[in-house]
């Protein structure tokens, strides 16, 4: 059976969180919830307000891979809300 769009993303934001510099103890509770109940508006927005609070490393080399990782789950998350939007926006026309 084939996983639904909303799935895809949950499993690329999950993918991703575990190489971005959130406390341990938040990152445990975020991968729970996504492998439980999947990306939520409320997590998404959790996630997305803590991402300008990282400290970017030193390395130029590290900080360009963060970058690159916080790139994928904004992307994730922003394809997200895109798509739940367009399943509203159908669903409210029959």
């Amino acid at each position: 059976m084939a996983k639904s769009s909303v799935d895809q993303y949950s499993i690329r934001v999950s993918k991703a969180l575990p190489y971005l510099p959130f406390a341990d103890e938040e990152k445990k509770v975020w991968l729970e919830d996504l492998e439980r109940e999947g990306l939520s508006e409320y997590l998404a927005g959790q996630i997305m307000e803590k991402i300008p609070t990282l400290e970017r490393p030193e390395d130029e080399r590290e900080d360009r891979r963060m970058q690159q990782t916080i790139l994928k789950v904004t992307q994730a998350i922003r394809q997200w809300r895109l798509n739940q939007g367009l399943k509203n926006t159908r669903s409210g026309r029959r």
